[in-house]
C-alpha cells in the first residue's frame, strides 16, 4: 500500500457528501431553566387569582346577605308606618 491508497478521497478532488446531524430536543431542554422558573411564576400567579376570584366571591355572598336583611328592615319599618284602617 502506497500513499496513494491512504490518501483521503478529498485529496483526489471528489467531494464527501455533507454529514447530516440529527439533533433531537425536548421542549424543557431548549429552554433550560427559565421554563421552570416561568412554569413555577405562572403556578403562583394561578394560586393569588383564585385566591382573589375566591375572596371576592365570598365578599359578594356577604353583600347579597346584607343586602337581604336591608330589604327585610325595610319592610319591617314600612308596615309599622303604614296607616291603619278606619
Amino acid at each position: 500500500m502506497g500513499n496513494r491508497e491512504a490518501r483521503d478521497e478529498s485529496e483526489n478532488g471528489v467531494d464527501q457528501p455533507p454529514t447530516i446531524i440529527h439533533n433531537h430536543y425536548s421542549q424543557n431542554s431548549k429552554n433550560g431553566n427559565g421554563a421552570n422558573i416561568a412554569s413555577g411564576l405562572n403556578s403562583v400567579l394561578l394560586a393569588c387569582l383564585i385566591g382573589i376570584v375566591g375572596f371576592l366571591g365570598i365578599q359578594l355572598w356577604n353583600m347579597n346577605d346584607r343586602l337581604a336583611r336591608v330589604e327585610t328592615n325595610l319592610q319591617i319599618v314600612m308596615r309599622q308606618s303604614a296607616p291603619t284602617g278606619p
